[in-house]
């Protein structure tokens, strides 16, 4: 998908959650009806989920239902189970389950000439929250958040909350805009789906950039109602770990005197005469000492990650894995640093994300760009910790 297409799905995706009509206007550009489905929900009755949903305002020639064990998007679709395929004026569908498994689904459209609009937008046209074999819908009372609280501790941030949550299962997020309504779930990032058992969350994001957070029941999600308040689901004021700390731990050295001890002689005995070699054997030591090479550090050498090593990448992978085959080996840092930054500029998935800053990062320490190099290796580091210390100590012992 090109950049244009990815602005036309982003102008699409923004006039399907904020309800403008077919009419409206983002600047000059004129935002076309979208494709979309809206309000798909899911009933489990025994081992068969009961799919629903409401029809895209714009003009489809079908729609095709796909399911997966983990939430459909753009980078997970091309694993997903095509089900099956429905005319334009069918809104519900019913597929059978084996007990013991959660399944996400996705209604996606195809357009009059049998194209399928390939973009994913959460509680619109694909489930957040999966569904499983015997679920049956039980009455609940709303789950009402009274509390709120971030507590910033070193490179961690602890989340605490409260309210009649308990035992309920509820969604986590992050996001480096504040969380205002439905629309501001579209760039944030979900952290964590759990059970509420009373217990904060410890969150460890990229230092030196400032994040909300908001948490909100599961059936809010479900439905689409989703509301937040300031101290009560979500901050009002950002919270940022320091951009100088670093996770890198290092164990504590023993206390070393910068010069020794003096000498000490209670005693007040005269010190007998320094014991010296003689002048034969001084001299052949410093022939010995004089003969020895300089101490050297070692320069680390460029470094693949057993990720990209194996023969079977498709998708982003395959294109990461063409731009290192092509400048890695012959050390084209000019050529890799540009074709990453292009790479990059579109959205990936967090670990290829981590990848191919990981990447940038070398570049940079071989360019000489040690700044950026340091920057680019704290930002890999949540999912490559090892190998990310490594380098940052490379940096490090650089500067």
């Amino acid at each position: 998908m090109n950049k244009k297409q990815l602005l036309f799905v982003y102008l699409i995706s923004a006039a399907v959650l904020s309800g403008q009509e077919p009419s409206a206007f983002i600047g000059q550009a004129r935002i076309p009806q979208a494709p979309v489905v809206s309000e798909i929900s899911a009933r489990v009755d025994n081992s068969t989920v009961m799919l629903s949903w409401n029809p895209a305002p714009a003009e489809t020639s079908a729609y095709e239902i796909y399911r997966s064990e983990v939430p459909v998007t753009a980078s997970t679709f091309p694993s997903s189970t095509y089900i099956a395929r429905v005319n334009s004026s069918t809104v519900t569908y019913a597929d059978a389950i084996e007990s013991g498994k959660t399944f996400f689904y996705a209604v996606l459209a195809r357009s009059p000439d049998d194209t399928l609009y390939e973009f994913f937008i959460p509680s619109s046209n694909s489930l957040l929250v999966g569904v499983s074999a015997g679920d049956k819908p039980l009455p609940r009372l709303p789950v009402v958040f009274n509390g709120f609280d971030l507590l910033v501790r070193n490179d961690a941030v602890i989340i605490t909350w409260s309210g009649n949550s308990r035992d309920k299962n509820l969604v986590l997020y992050r996001s480096t805009s504040p969380f205002t309504d439905l629309n501001s779930l579209v760039p944030a990032v979900v952290i964590s789906s759990f059970t509420d058992t009373g217990t904060p969350f410890v969150d460890y994001p990229v230092p030196g950039i400032p994040y909300y957070y908001a948490i909100i029941d599961e059936d809010s999600v479900r439905s689409g109602k989703v509301s937040f308040v300031p101290a009560k689901n979500t901050n009002r004021i950002p919270v940022e770990i320091s951009p100088l700390f670093s996770r890198i731990q290092r164990s504590k050295l023993p206390s070393l005197r910068p010069m020794p001890l003096p000498w000490l002689n209670p005693s007040q005995t005269v010190p007998g005469d320094t014991t010296v070699f003689g002048k034969r054997t001084e001299s052949i030591i410093s022939v010995l000492v004089s003969g020895q090479p300089p101490i050297r550090r070692t320069m680390p050498v460029p470094y693949i990650l057993d990720d990209d090593k194996t023969e079977k990448a498709v998708g982003e992978d395959y294109s990461l894995r063409q731009i290192l085959d092509k400048n890695f080996p012959e050390k084209k840092w000019e050529g890799a640093q540009k074709e990453l930054i292009e790479f990059i500029s579109l959205r990936r998935t967090p670990k290829t994300t981590a990848r191919t800053r990981f990447y940038l990062g070398q570049v940079y320490f071989f360019r000489g760009d040690y700044k950026n190099a340091l920057l680019e290796f704290l930002l890999a580091q949540d999912y490559y910790y090892s190998k990310s210390r490594e380098w940052i100590q490379y940096v490090l012992n650089t500067l």
